[in-house]
């Protein structure tokens, strides 16, 4: 599914606190990354997909501070990646989760309406 999902315009959003126990090809597929602190092992694992952060920077992941994250993503994207802070949520309400399934049927027949147009 994380293979073509996109093709249908369909984002997937993968959270893991071991990316090394996920399959390196759905690991490639992400687009953007969001990396907070991780273990030695893990950071092996995203080290070359983190474009050039700069060494010094991804030998300090497993010691980042909490709600600080470096997000990476593609060139066309993002020119470079960006260590953040994270700030504390204001709000305590949150969104409704969405009927996925449901969405993405109106989607398609919104958009069939208008290819016929």
């Amino acid at each position: 599914m994380i293979r073509t999902a996109r093709h249908d315009f369909i984002s997937v959003v993968l959270l893991t606190q071991s990316p090394s126990s996920m399959d390196r090809q759905v690991l490639l597929t992400c687009n953007t990354r969001i990396v907070f602190a991780l273990d030695p092992d893990d950071r092996k694992v995203i080290a070359g997909q983190m474009g050039d952060l700069p060494e010094v920077v991804l030998n300090c992941l497993p010691r980042l501070a909490r709600g600080t994250a470096v997000i990476a993503s593609a060139m066309d994207l993002l020119r470079h990646p960006v260590l953040i802070h994270v700030r504390k949520r204001r709000t305590r309400h949150t969104a409704e989760t969405p009927n996925l399934r449901e969405e993405v049927k109106k989607w398609k027949e919104k958009n069939r309406k208008r290819a016929r147009i």
